[in-house]
């Protein structure tokens, strides 16, 4: 039985249940068992732990609107049902097309969250390089569900100094994050490409590795 406030299966029950608004506590539970990693099986939540959380996102006024984003996205549907505006259609092919050429066969297909902020990345710098469109996306995904706010910071900075243009920017960009006084936050996978490594190693080997990538970032994170 998970704690009582376990944000990363309330994510994954959202996202079943956004999928399938007809399950029930039994069928996600199922769902869970068979789709979760082998780490994860001893901490996976009981019928009666879903049963509540379905009850109170039943009774939540704004579930409705929130269930839109773990919706698995596919064209043109999400733009058929509002999940994603019309001119998003772009961005959200080319995610497609990126992840299935990573995954040598797309093995779950992006939230509509994912694909909502690699579509406003590439809006702000279409020119970036497709990998590092989807690394912010994720990043910036992660720090919506999770409420980290510091994520933000982070790819805000490095999309306004734009250090891969150059040698020159990378140099600004270093000196901008190193400063004494005033330093601007430091995008961490300019530092440590493995996490981009072990993100990409759960894209080949996890059906669910959206799900999966708050606990790499967290690792990274603890780790600088």
């Amino acid at each position: 039985m998970p704690a009582r406030k376990d944000t990363y299966w309330e994510q994954r029950f959202k996202s079943l249940k956004a999928n399938n608004p007809s399950w029930g506590a039994r069928r996600i539970r199922e769902a869970l068992q068979n789709s979760i990693s082998e780490t994860r099986k001893d901490g996976s939540p009981g019928e009666r732990w879903i049963g509540n959380l379905i009850k109170r996102l039943k009774d939540s006024p704004t579930w409705l609107e929130e269930e839109r984003m773990y919706r698995t996205f596919h064209w043109p549907e999400s733009m058929n049902n509002g999940d994603l505006p019309w001119e998003a259609s772009s961005s959200g092919l080319e995610l497609l097309q990126f992840l299935d050429q990573e995954t040598r066969g797309l093995s779950e297909r992006p939230p509509v969250m994912l694909v909502k902020w690699f579509w406003k990345i590439t809006q702000v710098i279409p020119r970036l390089a497709v990998r590092n469109r989807f690394l912010s996306a994720v990043l910036l995904s992660t720090g919506e569900l999770y409420d980290r706010s510091t994520f933000f910071r982070e790819i805000e900075w490095w999309l306004a100094y734009q250090p891969w243009e150059g040698e020159t920017q990378k140099s600004i960009y270093t000196l901008a994050v190193s400063r004494p006084d005033g330093a601007i936050p430091k995008y961490l996978n300019q530092l440590y490409s493995q996490l981009e490594k072990d993100i990409h190693e759960l894209l080949e080997g996890n059906s669910s590795w959206f799900w999966e990538v708050e606990s790499i970032i967290t690792k990274h994170r603890v780790m600088a």
